[in-house]
């Protein structure tokens, strides 16, 4: 002050020595603004001075001193910004936050770019436990500099407790903007932390071990790498970190709660509570403590323990709108889907009623907030309420938000309604508002893949799902699709790859492990099945469809007590599981226990009392219980209830041909076969009926129609090897048998059919070995002995046989009703006709009559002389199949004993068109050529029937009379000798 006077004398002095008046009046004007601007520079200095003299009291902690300066700072200098933010800092130290929020706050009134001000009013409104006002400041600080690394920091560590997701967006930034190298350490740990509660398990691994690389004893990155690897079931690595970071971090609970996880994993029930107790011991209160505790009360079976501890869990953070996402998640993965829905009802409400709601021009945090809208509408999908699903999705309609997962979600009910082009419509939308790569991405693609796979369009949506995997390699749901789509393509084994690529990505999702199973389960890899179904009994042991798997697996693998176990365990879990009854019900079948079967198809009928399937069931269990009438009545239910099910009218037919309606039944999978003619089982079991009533020609055609589309069907195979049989061609029997045979060693009616193609072509050791394959079964043991007794037949044993055939009759377990007519064919042979007619007869009268029985029948009485009823027989036989040769070659040998030359010519020539390589039929022929006087055509006849059957002693006896005829007595004594060396046989 005293220099400002000093000069303003000194100028007054020398402007009254100017001689102009005017000229003295500027040169006073300029002199007064001198001195003003020299009072204003002096007052500032002054103030800067009494901030530094402050600044120095600060650090020696003399705050009363600095607020003295300060003030006096302010006196001199109102506007001065750096002045109010120390002050602030001042009135922090000394407790009285109030103040100093009010000194931030003119700090930032004054200068909006005043960063430190906002910093510091965010770090007071966390310690007050306001997160919504630090969030608010830190924002503002963001939208004024969109590169400022500490203000993202800052605001991810306000999220991270709340909503990890955009944690991990701040974090992001932070690092991207930092020009601190120094601070790079502290970020990648927070981003680490922030990757690991999104469960993104491989971005949180990264994180931490790039934390490592700049400081390799840090303790929190040791235990969040141990963390990040055991979620990737990398459980030796993750074991090794955590015990490392024992080293450093002794009291951290965390390393004890992970330790405790992997043991859990390891189902060492002793040491994981050990651990956890342990951690329990340093902080009782982690939520993810009591998760994972839950986890394991869960696994050995203690679900009233398991649940205290998830609800726990979320107690601990009850403002958490993820902590009950999070557990709605668990519950949906449990089948427990309304309290899936409790939960996330929850979550919004959670959203709701806090700062953490979507803001105009925040597209990021309205993505991220969407996520219990969208899991809401997925857990009412699966409760089939597709419409309150649409009022979930809705809600963000309304808010015009403009998102991927809004139009996610809508695909997703309209699938569900079967809205296809309208689903693929908003999956394709869904995709132009995703992210062009990286994190997002991947998902709208794969799900409009899943859509068009949906629709038939299989190749199409594999393409989009590729092409979604090349956005995001790690990403474990889109390997997860393309498994499903492999899967429709029946390509068993790209699934298990696809399937087995999304577990190695994401290790906790039981619907992966559940979907490797079930493709394990139709490559018949039952080991495997079982191995992932205990991975998922780690994950939810309690999960019905798990149970439900294992009982199926357990039944492929003959463990019926194992399987029943599973079932029981799974309707313990959910009793209104229909598909459980059901399956129960197969299982009590499969032991004979019929009257327990059916009461579990009433319980399922309880359930799903519309279900045409289920009466189907109870209809073919009824006709196994000998209950026709009740079987008609149930399958006549179903087909009332769905008259266009194929299905229903199939086994329609079927009960009518095991009922001894046959013509019916062929109607009835006519009627089937004209809804859906693509059924190569419906067309195979028409050409089975086919053959019954001898229309060979009609199933010759359907079974070619079949291997026209399918060359390997054994099925087929098998059904054309039985017509071979029947109509004596053994050779194309043991062919076409053979192939059967070969596509499935485990097949025993195939086995016993193929043995028998081989008995009759003399293979009899061949034969036995699979005979022998029969009597190791129970329900085919009969079928052994059957087996065992036409060997003996086949090798004259006659004695032998009949004692298998009795055996195979008097099997308390399964009977074999074809035993009577081995039985009948061995007194034939032994010339015992009378019993061979008992046989015949009861057979006829008990089961199914056929052409064979008949022709039987036939052939004893003519060798009784009793042609009348003979030819009777025959003509029934030919009534049942009219292509059976032995059927003509038996009537015409009675024609010839009339001496009706003509038509019996006409049936041995039908014979002979009919099977070509059977001797019999052509020493029918000669026999009517020596009648006749042709005995060069009869010994060219008893040639071709010795060239197929030499044991025939009655040809040669007739080649005594030709060769006499013809004047060759040399050739005629060496029939006579033949004829001598064998006995005579009926034909």
């Amino acid at each position: 002050m005293r220099r400002a006077t000093v000069l303003f004398l000194h100028g007054l002095h020398h402007i009254w020595q100017q001689q102009r008046t005017t000229t003295r009046v500027l040169s006073l004007a300029i002199l007064l603004c001198a001195v003003c601007a020299t009072n204003s520079s002096l007052a500032a200095q002054t103030a800067e001075s009494l901030y530094e003299q402050a600044q120095g009291a600060i650090s020696e902690e003399n705050y009363q001193q600095a607020k003295e300066f300060l003030l006096k700072s302010l006196q001199l200098k109102s506007d001065y910004t750096q002045a109010f933010l120390a002050l602030g800092k001042v009135f922090e130290a000394t407790g009285d936050d109030d103040t100093a929020l009010k000194s931030y706050a003119k700090a930032i009134g004054l200068d909006n770019r005043a960063f430190e001000a906002y910093f510091a009013y965010g770090r007071i409104a966390m310690e007050r436990n306001n997160p919504k006002l630090a969030w608010q400041v830190y924002s503002r600080v963001v939208q004024l500099d969109r590169e400022n690394a500490k203000a993202y920091a800052l605001r991810g560590d306000v999220l991270l407790p709340y909503v990890a997701f955009l944690a991990l967006l701040d974090y992001d930034n932070a690092i991207k903007y930092t020009r601190d190298r120094s601070k790079l350490a502290k970020l990648y740990l927070s981003r680490g932390n922030a990757a690991l509660a999104q469960r993104r398990w491989k971005g949180a691994e990264k994180d931490y071990s790039e934390t490592l690389k700049l400081e390799p004893q840090n303790g929190p990155a040791l235990v969040g790498l141990g963390v990040s690897q055991l979620h990737q079931q990398r459980f030796v690595e993750a074991k090794k970190s955590l015990l490392a970071a024992k080293r450093y971090e002794v009291d951290n609970p965390y390393i004890y709660i992970g330790l405790g996880t992997i043991e859990t994993l390891n189902q060492k029930e002793t040491l994981a509570r050990k651990y956890f107790k342990e951690a329990t011991a340093r902080n009782p209160e982690i939520p993810d403590l009591h998760w994972q505790k839950g986890r394991l009360e869960q696994q050995v079976g203690r679900e009233k323990e398991a649940e205290a501890d998830f609800n726990k869990a979320v107690d601990l953070n009850p403002k958490s709108f993820e902590g009950y996402m999070m557990r709605g998640q668990f519950y949906q993965w449990q089948g427990h889907y309304q309290d899936a829905l409790d939960d996330y009802n929850r979550s919004i409400d959670r959203i709701n009623s806090n700062f953490f709601k979507a803001r105009e021009g925040e597209t990021l945090d309205e993505t991220g907030l969407l996520l219990p809208y969208q899991y809401r509408g997925d857990v009412l999908l699966v409760m089939g309420r597709p419409d309150e699903a649409m009022e979930s999705y809705q809600k963000l309609l309304d808010r015009k938000v403009e998102s991927s997962g809004v139009y996610i979600g809508l695909g997703g009910v309209q699938l569900a309604k079967g809205q296809f082009e309208e689903a693929l419509a908003n999956y394709k939308q869904a995709v132009s508002l995703a992210p062009k790569r990286g994190r997002g991405s991947a998902k709208p693609r794969y799900l409009l893949g899943s859509a068009k796979a949906q629709m038939g369009e299989l190749e199409l949506g594999l393409i989009d799902i590729n092409a979604a995997i090349k956005l995001e390699p790690e990403n474990a749901s889109a390997y997860y699709y393309r498994g499903l789509v492999y899967a429709k393509f029946n390509d068993y084994a790209k699934a298990e790859t696809a399937f087995q690529k999304a577990i190695n990505y994401d290790g906790d999702n039981p619907e992966y492990y559940y979907s490797l199973a079930l493709v394990q389960y139709q490559r018949s890899s039952f080991t495997e099945v079982l191995k992932n179904l205990e991975a998922l009994f780690q994950l939810r042991h309690n999960y019905s469809k798990i149970y439900a798997l294992r009982a199926k697996t357990n039944f492929r693998l003959d463990l019926l007590d194992e399987a029943l176990a599973d079932a029981d365990a799974g309707l313990d879990v959910d009793p209104e599981n229909a598909d459980l009854y059901i399956l129960r019900a197969s299982l009590y079948e499969s032991r004979g226990e019929n009257e327990l079967a059916l009461e579990d198809y009433e319980m399922a009928l309880q359930i799903l009392p519309q279900s045409a399937e289920l009466y189907r069931k109870q209809a073919l269990l009824h006709q196994k219980m000998g209950r026709p009438g009740d079987a008609f009545r149930d399958i006549d239910k179903a087909i009332a209830l769905n008259s266009k099910d194929p299905e229903n009218l199939f086994w329609k037919g079927i009960l009518l041909a095991q009922n001894r309606r046959v013509e019916e039944g062929l109607e009835h999978i006519n009627q089937a076969l004209d809804l859906d003619e693509t059924r190569d089982d419906f067309r195979l079991e028409r050409a089975n009926l086919e053959i019954r009533l001898g229309q060979y020609r009609e199933a010759r055609s359907d079974i070619s129609q079949v291997l026209n589309t399918d060359g390997t069907n054994p099925n087929a195979y098998f059904l054309l090897g039985h017509l071979a049989f029947l109509l004596g061609d053994y050779r194309a029997a043991e062919e076409n048998m053979g192939k059967a045979y070969r596509a499935n060693t485990e097949d025993l009616l195939v086995v016993f059919n193929y043995a028998q193609a081989l008995v009759a072509l003399g293979q009899t050791k061949r034969a036995s070995v699979l005979f022998d394959q029969l009597l190791k079964h129970g329900e085919t043991r009969s079928q052994g002995r059957y087996g065992k007794a036409i060997i003996a037949l086949y090798k004259k044993k006659y004695d032998t046989a009949l004692d298998l055939f009795d055996a195979a009759i008097k099997e308390v377990e399964i009977p074999e009703p074809r035993a009577y007519i081995g039985r009948g064919s061995t007194f034939m042979k032994m010339v015992d006709y009378n019993s061979a007619l008992e046989d015949f007869r009861y057979y006829l009268d008990n089961y199914d009559g056929n052409a064979q029985v008949w022709r039987f029948m036939g052939d004893v009485q003519r060798n009784m002389g009793n042609l009348d009823e003979a030819y009777e027989s025959y003509m029934k036989a030919l009534s049942y199949n009219e292509q059976n040769p032995e059927s003509y070659f038996g009537r015409g040998m009675v024609l010839l004993s009339n001496e009706n030359m003509d038509m019996a010519m006409a049936d041995f020539e039908k014979a002979i068109r009919l099977n070509s390589k059977r001797g019999p039929f052509y020493f029918g022929r000669a026999s009517i050529k020596v009648e006749r006087g042709d005995f060069r055509g009869a010994l060219t006849d008893t040639e071709q029937a010795l060239r197929y059957n030499p044991e025939l002693a009655d040809v040669y006896k007739l080649q005594v009379t030709i060769y006499t005829q013809l004047g060759d007595g040399n050739n005629a004594d060496k029939a006579q000798s033949k004829y001598d060396n064998l006995s005579s046989g009926y034909y």
